[in-house]
């Protein structure tokens, strides 16, 4: 979407419907349309604010998932077994029918056959786990495996706690310092549009009794009478006076409030992006501070 206040085609050329801006003279008919510009740029603001706040909330939620993918990893490190296997599969005689089945002893103290040869000799009295030490392979340090369980335990509580703490104070304050000062503008728009309503049947008001008037102007000039003869047209030219100045006080009185809300529209814009930046620098900075303490 292009910009709202650029004064485009979208906005500023004609229309056919019933929401063209009424036709007094080129700058108030520009401003008039620029405040249409202006309600909808207040309103994609705050949509724009309160998407990002939700985003925030939303962010340590998913940060502190990771923590619990880690902590999956680690639980099954941590309870990935005592040491190296050390069972065979061995055969043994079926109690119940005396048929030799093939079944499985974990905890087997010898393996059913000798499981490696050297030379072509047998290894007598060969034990599994023998052969990891002696060959330094490197085992699972299950001490460390959970610790590691219990850090990104804590991680993910961290992150859920700047969720239910730090996120509310966030939230809070967003509303109270941004948004708030960006709805105040809204009011004021809705009043500065009110008075731009009141010029324009102000001025309508004025072309009604100006057409008057000059409709028995050319009615008597073509008659070739004199304007004094008609009893109603001093009364005519005194109402179309009065309009006119009507008019002109109702559109100056747009003018300033138009002006006030540009003025007061700038200074919420640097005061409140300034205050958001804020809001955001503390928040983010409370995960990273947690982040610290669980490191």
């Amino acid at each position: 979407m292009g910009n709202l206040c650029s004064g485009g085609p979208s906005f500023m050329g004609g229309t056919k419907d019933g929401n063209s801006a009424p036709k007094v003279n080129q700058e108030f008919d520009f401003r008039y349309k620029n405040l249409k510009s202006l309600k909808q740029a207040y309103q994609q603001l705050i949509s724009k604010i309160k998407l990002s706040s939700e985003a925030m909330r939303d962010a340590p939620v998913k940060l502190s998932g990771v923590g619990e993918g880690y902590s999956s990893v680690c639980a099954c490190l941590n309870h990935g077994g005592s040491g190296v296997s050390e069972g065979m599969m061995q055969n043994q005689e079926n109690d119940n029918n005396g048929e030799g089945e093939r079944s499985v002893s974990p905890t087997a103290p010898e393996p059913a056959h000798k499981p490696f040869a050297e030379d072509g000799e047998e290894a007598a009295n060969f034990q599994y786990k023998d052969r990891f030490e002696n060959n330094n392979i490197p085992t699972l340090d299950r001490e460390l495996a959970q610790e590691d369980y219990h850090s990104s335990q804590a991680l993910a509580a961290a992150f859920l706690k700047v969720r239910d703490e730090d996120y509310v104070k966030f939230s809070q304050n967003v509303n109270d310092k941004v948004i708030a000062k960006v709805q105040e503008l809204q009011k004021e728009l809705e009043v500065v549009t009110k008075q731009g309503q009141a010029v324009t049947a102000s001025f309508n008001k004025w072309k009604e009794y100006r057409k008057t008037k000059e409709n028995i102007e050319k009615d008597y000039q073509k008659k070739g009478k004199s304007l004094s003869e008609h009893k109603d047209y001093a009364d005519v030219v005194k109402r179309a006076a009065e309009a006119d100045a009507k008019f002109k006080e109702t559109l100056f009185d747009f003018d300033k409030k138009y002006e006030a809300l540009l003025v007061n529209s700038q200074r919420c814009i640097r005061t409140s992006r300034d205050d958001y930046l804020d809001e955001c620098e503390v928040y983010l900075k409370s995960i990273g501070d947690l982040v610290t303490v669980v490191d």
